[in-house]
């Protein structure tokens, strides 16, 4: 057997399990959340999910990565979400990875993002710190 070959099954069986806990960390998030839709200050539609009490009193904005989505962050804001935090997640301008994960509307624009972002803040209803 070629020594390439001996790794496939590994690859496959890795490859099997993160979609595995992938799947599992999604459906605990929406379990876990409320879908939200919001405005970015210049008026494009957002899609996010927040997580955790109403009733907390500081709450973090997570913005996600190139090339990911706002559900890299899902598991994140779970932890936040049992230790009392409000967490909001949101997909960019642009990106619409559909289903659970959202579809926030215009095009891509990385140029643009602080606005993704204030607008996130602003929906909120968390105070900037020092603010």
């Amino acid at each position: 057997m070629r020594p390439l070959s001996r790794l496939a099954p590994l690859a496959v069986a890795t490859a099997l399990l993160a979609s595995c806990h992938t799947n599992d960390v999604t459906s605990t998030a929406v379990k876990e959340s409320r879908a939200v839709t919001f405005p970015s200050s210049d008026g494009v539609q957002l899609s996010g999910r927040l997580f955790g009490p109403d009733s907390a009193r500081t709450g973090i904005v997570l913005a996600h990565m190139l090339p990911a989505d706002e559900s890299s962050w899902y598991e994140f804001a779970i932890f936040l979400s049992q230790r009392g935090y409000k967490a909001l997640t949101f997909d960019f301008r642009g990106y619409c990875p559909g289903g659970d994960a959202g579809c926030s509307q215009g095009s891509k624009q990385v140029s643009a993002i602080w606005q993704d972002v204030a607008g996130a803040n602003a929906q909120s209803g968390f105070r900037a710190s020092g603010s």
